[in-house]
């Protein structure tokens, strides 16, 4: 590990060098004497660190030590405030695409990282305020935390360094995947990411090797490592990611779950909503047979697609009855714009009643209520409605959204039942009244 921040130091020590002369666009540079001073500190420190020893060696100097670890304390509160609760000297850093091809060590903090660059600073901003991280273990999410560093400059490019917390992992070979969506749709200076585009999700992955221990001559055990009681493999799912649904559409997600561990999931598992967008889904249930090592299950849920166009992602897993959480698997769709009904048919089946009003209620479809007077439907007769607001100038509604709404009927002086539900899905539908 110490190899590494040897790297990571003679690495900053570059990025210093070129960030004091790297101000385009005339951006001044408040932290620029700090800049020189931990510069010439890193500098020094690179050019002693020609062998060091293994993290857990007690070879170590400790003055050594504690200076060293200072400078790179002032490195994370200088351009990564949030991550310098996790000193240099004790987590691990790991590129998305690059995994170290050594066993690294069993009890350490793990970060997967990554830089983004843009042409102008506005970008990065944008970047940092769009991006979602996540993190996929063996072909399972996880939770994880991202950690954004500031703003830099080099090269005329402006860039920020995302960090994203994996945790501490058991002894194992483990496939670490980084899944990158946006929330919104940006712009690097020579693509465009996020909703709409061609690169709304991607990911890069590499092959991490987590040893049992580090002996004192600095070698990773080779003892068979371990399988854990409670671990679980990703086989299928139903609904693939992002498919397209219809505001109010029901659908069920089912997932194919192999048992990889050594322990029997019996009735006291359960499958658990964690975070997300629930969609209406189940909170818990649990299991309903037995799950032996090597068998496979199939989990669902059912799902109602959100009312508003956009995009969705719900997260389940399975828990231990001592309330272990392992394994995530989600749900992940695109909500698609409504259609707009232009007319609609109102029947009036009642021989003795006449339509005189009608009242559409909002919901969450529209921003008022709407109201037509004087429409005068008579017994037997059938209306075209082209337009469903009558009453306010200048807020005639020429269409609505399609979706489900109460409507109620009057005529003079009372109101005709109580407000009816109707699905209204496309143009020329018929609403019958009464007997909907």
């Amino acid at each position: 590990m110490k190899n590494y921040r040897l790297c990571f130091l003679l690495y900053f020590a570059c990025i210093l060098l070129i960030s004091t002369g790297c101000q385009p666009q005339g951006i001044p540079d408040p932290d620029a004497e700090k800049i020189q001073e931990l510069e010439q500190k890193l500098t020094e420190q690179a050019q002693q660190m020609t062998q060091v020893a293994p993290k857990s060696s007690e070879s170590q100097n400790d003055a050594n030590t504690s200076d060293e670890t200072e400078s790179n304390n002032e490195v994370d509160e200088m351009f990564y405030p949030s991550i310098s609760e996790y000193p240099l000297d004790d987590r691990y850093e790991i590129w998305r695409d690059d995994c170290p091809p050594n066993a690294i060590e069993v009890g350490v903090p793990i970060f997967m990282r990554y830089n983004w660059y843009t042409e102008t600073e506005d970008q990065v901003q944008s970047f940092k305020e769009s991006v979602i991280n996540q993190i996929a273990i063996n072909g399972s999410t996880i939770p994880s935390e991202t950690y954004l560093g500031k703003t830099l400059c080099e090269e005329g490019y402006y860039y920020t360094t995302v960090y994203v917390l994996i945790g501490t992992l058991e002894p194992g070979e483990y496939e670490i995947e980084t899944i990158n969506s946006f929330n919104n749709k940006i712009f690097d200076g020579e693509k465009w990411y996020g909703p709409g585009t061609d690169d709304n999700r991607y990911s890069e992955s590499c092959e991490l090797l987590v040893g049992q221990a580090i002996d004192n001559e600095g070698e990773i055990s080779t003892e068979d490592t371990p399988v854990p009681c409670n671990r679980a493999k990703f086989i299928s799912e139903s609904i693939a990611d992002d498919t397209e649904f219809n505001p109010g559409e029901t659908f069920t997600q089912t997932w194919t779950i192999r048992n990889d561990g050594t322990c029997i999931w019996d009735k006291g598992y359960r499958v658990i909503f964690n975070e997300g967008d629930q969609m209406s889904g189940e909170s818990s249930y649990y299991l309903d047979r037995e799950v032996k090592p090597g068998d496979t299950i199939k989990l669902s849920v059912h799902l109602t697609a959100p009312n508003n166009p956009g995009e969705y992602k719900g997260y389940w897993n399975i828990q231990a009855p001592d309330r272990e959480l392992f394994t995530f698997f989600w749900a992940q769709i695109i909500v698609k714009g409504r259609d707009q009904i232009d007319f609609i048919f109102i029947k009036n089946n009642d021989p003795n009643i006449i339509i005189e009003n009608i009242e559409i209620l909002a919901g969450s479809l529209l921003p008022h209520d709407l109201y037509l007077d004087n429409v005068n439907i008579q017994p037997g007769e059938m209306r075209k409605i082209t337009k469903f607001d009558n009453t306010r100038p200048g807020t005639i509604f020429e269409t609505i959204p399609a979706g489900v709404y109460k409507i109620s009927f009057e005529q003079p002086e009372r109101i005709v039942g109580p407000y009816l539900e109707v699905n209204i899905q496309k143009d020329g539908q018929i609403i019958e009244f009464p007997g909907f």
